[in-house]
């Protein structure tokens, strides 16, 4: 293989779903580990949500359910304002301490009757005394019941901030935005397609996986661009149990903060859906990625395809959802590429365009 291309020879995990599902849609009764990533165990709506993005980022995250708002999903900024109350699986009423209670239960229940986001300052016990936490609260559908989503700033990052110090304060403040702003906009649209919390968790920690896996990649080489074909190599790595069921071959393309991310989530919903639900989950399935860098009249772009076989029979979902919205006009509306989604009864083929610029 010549020089300037990445390859790699794995596999993805073999949940068996149902053929032609919707990528990161529903799943039928089967083994709790699927697309490689372990089911948390639980009673009624999902009350534990495993290390991620979440737990690693200056941000609070935390997803209540009801009319108790019980929370059912904290990341460990949003836990550590709690000191030491078992947050997840509580009502917000029975957390925190004095104005701040009163302060969040009323900012819930404003976004709640007014149905739309909403924002206010929150002074959030801790270690040390209450501590003012610039927070939003947006309402989400989730299966048709009220879930209420919180994120804001962490006001105690300060400490806690990593790989992310060495951004200038500028820098860093537009990041940290960015990232609020894409758990967000991931969090509403997960919440258009789920069927349940728990199936909203799932979807919702496999996508802030991915845009973690950017981050991540992006601080270990200083900020700058990233490899296109190191991104995908470490998104499908946790799939991965080495038997040469996923080919790639991509050029060592450098992608810059947007089109990674957009990239990310692609890669995430095809290889989520094909461990679910395609050549992933039989024992002969293959899938090989093909990515080449083009140039066409002085612009880069990249040329991927995603090629799945020995799978069940394929069928094209019967709606679209936030998977196969990210699929194809994402990438159109917000990049001017082009992508096309094949729903091949013999496998999916997925060929995407990606300017680079």
């Amino acid at each position: 293989m010549s020089d300037g291309v990445v390859a790699v020879a794995t596999n993805l995990g073999t949940g068996r779903m149902a053929a032609g599902a919707e990528p990161g849609g529903e799943a039928i009764a089967g083994p709790e580990k699927a697309g490689g990533r372990e089911h948390c165990g639980h009673d009624g709506p999902a009350t534990g949500f495993s290390p991620g993005m979440i737990d690693r980022l200056p941000i609070l995250i935390a997803l209540v359910h009801g009319p108790t708002h019980r929370c059912v999903l904290a990341n460990a900024a949003f836990r550590a304002l709690a000191g030491d109350a078992p947050i997840v699986g509580t009502a917000i009423d029975q957390l925190f301490a004095g104005s701040g209670r009163g302060d969040l239960l009323a900012l819930l229940e404003r976004a709640r009757a007014e149905a739309r986001g909403v924002r206010g300052t929150v002074p959030l016990g801790m270690d040390g005394g209450p501590v003012g936490a610039d927070l939003e609260c947006i309402p989400l559908a989730v299966a048709g019941d009220a879930s209420i989503l919180i994120v804001g700033r962490d006001p105690t990052a300060a400490g806690k901030l990593g790989a992310w110090k060495s951004l200038p304060p500028a820098e860093l403040s537009h990041r940290v935005n960015n990232t609020i702003a894409a758990a967000r906009t991931v969090a509403e649209r997960t919440a258009r397609s789920a069927s349940s919390v728990d199936e909203f968790l799932e979807q919702f920690q496999a996508r802030l996986d991915a845009l973690d896996t950017v981050q991540r990649l992006f601080a270990a080489d200083g900020w700058q661009k990233l490899s296109g074909g190191a991104l995908i190599a470490a998104l499908l790595e946790s799939y991965a149990a080495g038997d040469g069921r996923v080919l790639l071959d991509i050029d060592d393309v450098s992608l810059r903060s947007e089109a990674a991310l957009t990239l990310a989530l692609v890669i995430s919903e095809l290889a989520t859906n094909a461990a679910r639900h395609g050549a992933l989950s039989m024992p002969e399935g293959q899938v090989s990625v093909t990515g080449r860098m083009e140039r066409d009249n002085g612009n880069e772009a990249l040329d991927l395809t995603w090629q799945e076989e020995g799978g069940p029979p394929v069928r094209a979902p019967e709606k679209s959802g936030f998977g196969t919205t990210m699929l194809s006009r994402a990438v159109e509306h917000q990049h001017g590429g082009q992508a096309d989604l094949d729903w091949r009864e013999e496998g999916v083929v997925y060929q995407l365009r990606l300017p680079l610029v």
